[in-house]
C-alpha cells in the first residue's frame, strides 16, 4: 500500500539521502544479512511485506541512523509501531507526516 505511513518514510529518507535495510521481525539482533539494502523504496517494501512485522534501518554512510519497527495490519497510519527517537529528522517527519495522513483521512 503506497500510502502507507512506512512506505512513505521510504520514500522520504531514500530523497533525504539515507540508505534503506530492511529485517524480517528482528533479525537484525541475531542475522549477519539483511533481507533488502539499497536505495529502492519499492523492493524495501516487497522485503518488509513479507512478514507480520520487520525493523527498517536507516544507514547514513553505512552507520546506522535510526531504526523503525514496522507491525502490517495496523491502520496504514499506524504501521510505525516503534522508532528511535534520537534522529532529529525522522522525528520531525514522522510528526509531521503523522498529522498530514490524519487530515487527508478526516477530509475524506
Amino acid at each position: 500500500m503506497k500510502n502507507d505511513i512506512a512506505y512513505r518514510l521510504m520514500k522520504a529518507a531514500i530523497d533525504e539521502g539515507y540508505e534503506l535495510q530492511v529485517w524480517y521481525e528482528e533479525d537484525h539482533l541475531y542475522h549477519d544479512e539483511p533481507a533488502y539494502q539499497g536505495f529502492d523504496e519499492d523492493k524495501a517494501w516487497l522485503e518488509c511485506e513479507a512478514c507480520d512485522c520487520s525493523t527498517l534501518i536507516l544507514l547514513d554512510n553505512d552507520e546506522q541512523a535510526a531504526w523503525v519497527f514496522i507491525v502490517h495490519g495496523n491502520e496504514f497510519y499506524e504501521t510505525i509501531n516503534d522508532y528511535s527517537s534520537d534522529n532529529k529528522w525522522l522525528d520531525q517527519w514522522l510528526s509531521d507526516e503523522h498529522d498530514k495522513i490524519m487530515k487527508e483521512e478526516l477530509n475524506e
